[in-house]
């Protein structure tokens, strides 16, 4: 859980924060962009912390079921996920072009 929270909640929010302050770049999610646009970078802490939240439901109904394998899969998929968002944002931040946009233009 400490690496989920580390990469996915303060990783994202802090670097994202960053690029966005300083203009090196853009939160690339439409509908995070227009939230943050519309009601300040807050509602990232607040959209984070409710995804918190849901994952941590998740794992109490996973544990209450005994489905360790499920619930293995699920934080490592989260927190690869998350590692790769703040690694992406980092690179924006050093000035190269974002990998996830790179692949968005692919579909």
């Amino acid at each position: 859980m400490r690496y989920f929270i580390a990469f996915y909640f303060v990783g994202d929010i802090l670097t994202t924060f960053f690029a966005i302050e300083m203009d090196m770049g853009v939160e690339g999610n439409y509908i995070i962009s227009k939230s943050i646009e519309h009601y300040g970078f807050s509602i990232l802490i607040v959209i984070k912390l409710l995804f918190l939240l849901l994952f941590y439901i998740e794992y109490l109904y996973l544990k209450k079921n005994q489905q360790q394998e499920l619930w293995a899969l699920l934080r490592y998929s989260l927190i690869t996920v998350g590692i790769l968002i703040v690694a992406n944002n980092i690179l924006v931040i050093l000035g190269f072009v974002s990998p996830m946009y790179v692949l968005s233009t692919w579909f």
